[in-house]
């Protein structure tokens, strides 16, 4: 009767370390495809931005602004996208939960961009 309670309770401790196993597994692959989709995204309005701020310094080089101010124009739009992204990263590691921040978080925005160029590089091996 004890070997049996034994198997018995052996069987539901297993069960129960595997699961949680499974859980923090199925966790962490939901999170990265979430994170990759919001790196996409990021990568994207960083595109986006920077397309714009050139058709705005052409603009601006067009409408014979002097050389100075477009030159202020670029310091002050690279400050505020340096700041943007020091903010998207910790914005970003903070969201995440407490037991996948050591898994999932990145350290800066090389990380991100690194990241990001591995995804696509994954996606393109993929089609």
């Amino acid at each position: 009767m004890w070997y049996e309670a034994f198997w018995f309770i052996s069987g539901i401790v297993l069960y129960s370390i595997f699961s949680k196993l499974l859980n923090v597994g199925h966790s962490i692959l939901f999170f990265q495809t979430i994170q990759t989709q919001a790196l996409i995204y990021l990568g994207l309005a960083v595109e986006s931005t920077a397309f714009i701020n050139a058709i705005k310094y052409n603009s601006a080089r067009t409408a014979e602004l002097p050389e100075e101010q477009v030159k202020l124009m670029k310091k002050v739009d690279e400050e505020v996208f340096d700041n943007w992204r020091s903010s998207v990263v910790v914005k970003m590691n903070a969201a995440l939960p407490h037991n996948l921040r050591r898994t999932l978080s990145k350290k800066d925005w090389a990380a991100i961009i690194e990241f990001l160029e591995e995804s696509y590089k994954k996606g393109e091996e993929k089609a």
